[in-house]
């Protein structure tokens, strides 16, 4: 299993752990024991494979010193949140401090990691853990304002995620990525038999595969004077033989669209509930696939992913 997608369980099982904790679960059935043993080694994994697709100078934005930042906060983040749910309630309040850590540091992690199309899952992954906190701080006090502080950051996010997810898929699809080339040339020649009279020709047609500019077929050639005898053209011989290169990425690419059209759904659902708590509702912002995303399938979590660096069990029902 890839490690986009692997990321992209990550952060759709703990978001939809925070609509079952919103629901009325305890934490730490909510969170599912989604357990991740390196985090840094599974976020610099999700992060390089998702490189792969995007242009030079964002692979340059995002510098190893903002990863490593990234990585380090997303740790320390999954610490505070295993430590509270494993807490008695009666534990809880004097406790306060993990869920108020978790705040503070998803507060800056969600928006830098909205930066960059890369994280996608990094950001999803700590959306979900900023609801958990404000969710379980909100059950601590009933102050609505952890709720409602939350409404400009969830604008923000699902605007950003549209963006992203747009981005992504478009360089993840072959089409961004794969061409054909034909050329025709003309070649001249005289014959034998009449040295000096008018010159024979032939137009010769070739045909060739490039990814990302640099050929990865043969050449495939017809005389255009006896195309007609040709059992195929060149240009359907490199479709053919881009066939088991563009396959496995366009798969990928529709996988990950599914994915992150799911994940941003469940950010949208999730914090409507959560508003709902406190008599409100959520809206986000208009979008001409607004509604479409909250309608789309939804996408089956694995019982259990393995990846190096990361193990991740279902979030329980």
């Amino acid at each position: 299993m890839s490690a986009i997608a692997v990321a992209g369980f990550v952060g759709l099982g703990l978001l939809r752990g925070a609509l079952a904790f919103v629901g009325g679960k305890a934490l730490n059935n909510a969170l599912g024991y989604a357990s991740i043993s390196d985090v840094r080694m599974w976020t610099r994994q999700a992060v390089a494979e998702l490189k792969a697709f995007v242009s030079e100078e964002l692979q340059r934005q995002l510098e190893d010193l903002v990863l490593r930042k990234m990585e380090a906060e997303l740790a320390e983040t999954l610490i505070h949140i295993e430590q509270y749910a494993e807490l008695s309630k009666k534990a809880q309040a004097s406790n306060k401090f993990l869920l108020e850590k978790v705040s503070t540091l998803t507060a800056g992690l969600v928006p830098r990691s909205l930066q960059f199309d890369q994280a996608y899952f990094v950001a999803t992954t700590a959306i979900a853990y900023r609801f958990f906190a404000l969710y379980a701080l909100y059950q601590l006090d009933k102050d609505k304002a952890h709720i409602n502080s939350a409404r400009r950051m969830v604008d923000s996010a699902v605007k950003q995620l549209r963006l992203s997810r747009n981005r992504l898929s478009h360089e993840m699809s072959p089409e961004a990525h794969f061409d054909i080339v034909c050329e025709e040339k003309r070649y001249n020649y005289y014959t034998e038999e009449i040295p000096k009279g008018p010159p024979s020709f032939s137009i010769i047609r070739t045909c060739f595969g490039t990814r990302d500019g640099r050929r990865v077929t043969d050449r495939y050639s017809v005389d255009m004077m006896y195309r007609k005898y040709a059992k195929t053209t060149p240009r359907k011989q490199v479709e053919v033989a881009l066939e088991p290169l563009i396959t496995p990425m366009r798969q990928e690419a529709q996988d990950f669209l599914k994915m992150a059209n799911t994940s941003l759904s469940e950010v949208i659902r999730c914090y409507d509930e959560m508003c709902q708590k406190i008599g409100n509702s959520y809206t986000p912002p208009v979008d001409a696939d607004a509604e479409s995303v909250l309608e789309i399938e939804a996408v089956d979590i694995p019982n259990l992913i393995k990846m190096p660096g990361a193990t991740v069990n279902k979030a329980m029902q």
